[in-house]
């Protein structure tokens, strides 16, 4: 029988840490994770970018071999959004993903914590950094004739004296 676990993240969502946790998860017991991604601000805009944040993670998942489905939230609060989507017939725990504490709104109002108290479910607290894209590598011409001074040949340095 496979734990089926629910996952709450929003920057962290698709970050090597959190995947790597879970896999961890899944290889010590057979797991099912649901991600559950609430929106960073309240609107239309917030709600777009948390479809990113869960379609990249719903990606880097199946890309691991891990059985994943996952949801936007509706509210933007971490706890109320997890309030809204813990079923205890449905899920035996939850992880909850967050930045490094200087850069983490979720932790400055304790939400791991918040949430255990407000689901009663075993929680478990991944710190990740946010995932990046990867890097983009651009061609760029080399000017010749100028070398050191070539930033400073708009101002009339480097180029050749008229006789």
């Amino acid at each position: 029988m496979k734990a089926n676990v629910l996952v709450i993240a929003n920057r962290t969502a698709a970050s090597p840490d959190l995947l790597a946790s879970l896999r961890g998860l899944a290889e010590r017991r057979a797991a099912r994770f649901e991600l559950l991604v609430p929106p960073a601000v309240p609107g239309a805009d917030g709600r777009a970018a948390a479809r990113r944040n869960l379609e990249a993670a719903l990606a880097a998942l199946g890309d691991a071999g891990l059985e994943a489905s996952g949801t936007v939230g509706t509210d933007s609060d971490p706890v109320v959004a997890a309030i809204e989507a813990f079923d205890p017939l449905r899920h035996d725990e939850i992880v909850v993903s967050t930045l490094r504490e200087s850069l983490s709104h979720w932790l400055h109002c304790d939400a791991p914590a918040r949430i255990g108290r407000a689901t009663g479910a075993i929680v478990h607290h991944v710190v990740a950094q946010e995932a990046r894209p990867a890097p983009r590598v651009v061609h760029v011409e080399r000017r010749r004739g100028h070398g050191v001074l070539a930033p400073l040949v708009p101002l009339g340095y480097g180029r050749p004296r008229a006789g």
